[in-house]
């Protein structure tokens, strides 16, 4: 972050000593934030300079099932009570925030149970640059319950003559360029549509138009290369743009788009992760990603008919294979295991994902994966001479699993199991 150092020095000197100097410039990745309580919300947060000076941008994203609606005039009414703080990173003195209410209405009960309906806020926040922290909360007015979140953001200098990114914003594009945000970075469907806004930031004098370069890549967790390409955007003061990154054909796991801004011997660079949790049939370098992932359910037979399966025709030829053996109603358009499956993929993708690892990858979330819910769960604190343990019981099945968290960190490693396959 020498480069945000340097910017931050560079603000507080006359804009001539810095023109030269100050070529190069970096933002923060900064990790979507989620309640850990219902009602649950995901939120992200996106530095950015405004008018009044830097800022910070909040969406918020509350799925209409995690509300309780009572009977109001004209349908079915909900309350929620966001607060937000922003506290500086050291010292911990208030910095910003606010306190609101939204008032949601749905127009019948179905309505409020449907689950694709969402209600998004947006509120912005003027901060100097630095270092903070965050905490959000929300309470459900009718339900009483209330969910916190809590993360960090890095608010970064843009100094005379810099050239500059405000952090990204993720979101699916309508055929009419109609943007719509999606504050959880979390896409199910629809990767087609996915489209990635922001902001270029000339402060160079006189701000006249110049071509500036925006070269982005989208990377898996592996660090490998799935997506790139380069556009170029005639930029004055602060001019926004949208890129379409062509990724349609993502499998489950979490993602990196990176996006470089460059004009002449001017750089800045920003970074922001998304997750699919699409499980449709992937092709290409994403196959052997689906393989592993049904080498939870699979028998060793089927895992390796599978991997070795080449071409696209074939590939998909396997797939409905595997799956029409396990459909427990083959006479309906509906395969409930396929759909359970689904369900416990997402579900181990959203509890136990941690330290750049996705869900369905940690220890915890192969055996939700392969056995479901456990019937219950046994948390041992840790004590002097041992780490936490979680025990998880599954009784129809005589099934007993054993995690630790050998660092203190939230990473659950499987330490012993009793009648696994």
């Amino acid at each position: 972050m020498a480069a945000v150092a340097l910017a931050l020095a560079c603000a507080l000197v006359p804009p001539a000593d810095c023109s030269a100097k100050d070529n190069t410039g970096e933002s923060r990745a900064v990790e979507p934030l989620f309640g850990d309580a219902s009602p649950r919300f995901g939120a992200d947060l996106r530095a950015s300079l405004s008018e009044r000076g830097t800022a910070v941008g909040l969406d918020l994203e509350l799925p209409f099932s995690e509300l309780q609606f009572i009977l109001v005039p004209g349908g079915y009414g909900a309350v929620v009570q966001v607060t937000v703080v922003f506290r500086a990173a050291k010292g911990g003195r208030a910095a910003g925030g606010d306190v609101w209410e939204e008032r949601i209405q749905a127009p019948t009960y179905e309505a409020t149970k449907d689950a694709s309906a969402r209600v998004r806020f947006r509120r912005s926040f003027v901060l100097e640059p630095g270092e903070y922290r965050v905490e959000i909360t929300v309470e459900d007015g009718n339900g009483r319950r209330s969910s916190r979140a809590r993360g960090a953001i890095e608010v970064s200098a843009f100094p005379a003559g810099a050239l500059g990114l405000g952090d990204l914003e993720f979101g699916t594009c309508r055929a009419d360029s109609t943007f719509d945000p999606m504050p959880s970075r979390r896409f199910e469907s629809g990767l087609e549509h996915l489209c990635v806004r922001g902001s270029i930031y000339d402060r160079s004098q006189p701000a006249a138009a110049k071509p500036v370069t925006l070269a982005w890549i989208v990377r898996a967790e592996t660090g490998e290369t799935v997506a790139k390409g380069d556009t170029t955007v005639e930029a004055s003061g602060s001019t926004p743009f949208v890129l379409r990154p062509s990724v349609a054909n993502l499998f489950l796991g979490t993602y990196a788009i990176e996006v470089e801004a460059r004009e002449g011997s001017r750089r800045w660079k920003t970074e922001r992760s998304f997750e699919v949790e699409t499980l449709t049939l992937p092709r290409g370098q994403s196959y052997a990603t689906v393989v592993e992932v049904l080498s939870n359910i699979a028998s060793d037979d089927e895992y390796d008919r599978l991997r070795a399966t080449r071409g696209d025709s074939a590939q998909a030829a396997a797939w409905d294979t595997f799956w029409k053996r396990r459909d427990p109603t083959p006479d309906t358009p509906r395969n409930e295991s396929l759909l359970e499956f689904y369900r416990r993929v997402r579900y181990a993708n959203r509890s136990f994902a941690g330290q750049g690892i996705a869900g369905w990858r940690t220890d915890q979330g192969r055996v939700y994966i392969r056995n479901g819910a456990p019937d219950q769960v046994e948390d041992r604190p840790p004590t002097f001479y041992e780490p936490a343990y979680q025990v998880w019981q599954y009784f129809d099945s005589n099934r007993r699993y054993v995690f630790a968290d050998r660092e203190g960190f939230g990473r659950w490693e499987l330490v012993s199991s009793t009648g696994d396959r």
